[in-house]
């Protein structure tokens, strides 16, 4: 099953489940390597001092050449996936790739995380787990059509 694991950059978890995803013999997209021919984005490598930014360069910095490539790659995973698992604790770009994932009817989970989000637009997805180990479970039953 092709998954997208959706989550922050600085989700300590995330290389866990991508492993245990992986060896439960997944074919899983990996955001921070998407490739192993490119590295992960990083707004750093369009702007150092992309923290301080206004919204007028940060809408600049979304136009980049870097910013489009990356943007493209991780869209055509998501559009690709027959799962999105969402990784608790995420930020914005996490939360549209489910709602998006979910409005194209794309099987969709997300691990709350210690203390949880308390997010009511969570209910959007079909499932919510609690422990990543749950995950391998979610993914048989979406591949069997279980939602």
């Amino acid at each position: 099953m092709k998954v997208y694991l959706a989550t922050s950059s600085r989700n300590k978890m995330q290389p866990v489940v991508l492993k245990l995803l992986r060896a439960a013999g997944h074919d899983v997209y990996d955001f921070l390597n998407p490739q192993k021919d490119k590295s992960a984005f990083r707004w750093e490598d369009i702007n150092q001092d992309y923290k301080r930014s206004n919204t007028f360069v940060y809408r600049e910095m979304l136009f980049d050449e870097k910013a489009k490539r990356h943007f493209e790659s991780n869209l055509i995973a998501l559009r690709g996936s027959d799962a999105v698992i969402g990784l608790e604790p995420f930020g914005v770009s996490t939360a549209i790739e489910l709602g998006y994932a979910a409005g194209c009817g794309i099987p969709t989970a997300v691990v709350l995380s210690t203390p949880p989000s308390h997010e009511l637009m969570l209910k959007i997805v079909d499932r919510i787990l609690i422990t990543s180990e749950e995950i391998l479970d979610v993914l048989r039953d979406f591949d069997r059509g279980i939602r």
